[in-house]
């Protein structure tokens, strides 16, 4: 593509190192699938598709300007359940989220062990501020 990063697709073999930092805590965790970058330098857009297990983790992010990402339909799989998500993330002087997004049969206990059993169903939206003192509304 003229002017644009053009279409990549790789596939993910070995953990990255924020994953390699979970494994030292006990868990372990190993993604395969595809990332596509497309977009300019300045306003890249990314399309996600990966899966670890019953893990998966679908949708977009684009960034239309400097230290700002739109998420676009994120879904994020958990076997039989899911979170969608579309919104904003700012990383500006004060980080700021922006986001609206829905959970469907999402157990807590499939994306950590540590976390309980459940069957989590409704919609959301959130704004929150990352200040020296984290403010937001849910």
């Amino acid at each position: 593509m003229p002017g644009g990063y053009g279409a990549t697709s790789s596939t993910l073999t070995r953990p990255t190192a924020s994953a390699a930092r979970a494994v030292s805590h006990g868990a372990k965790y190993a993604a395969r699938g595809d990332i596509r970058v497309t977009g300019s330098p300045r306003a890249p857009q990314l399309a996600l598709a990966l899966a670890s297990g019953k893990l998966s983790l679908r949708g977009g992010l684009a960034m239309p300007a400097p230290q700002q990402w739109q998420l676009q339909q994120l879904q994020l799989g958990t076997g039989a359940g899911r979170l969608l998500l579309d919104g904003t993330l700012a990383l500006g002087a004060v980080p700021q989220l922006d986001a609206r997004g829905k959970l469907q049969a999402l157990n807590p206990a499939a994306i950590s062990p540590q976390l309980p059993v459940g069957n989590i169903n409704g919609n959301f939206s959130a704004r929150v501020r990352l200040a020296q003192a984290p403010q937001g509304e849910l």
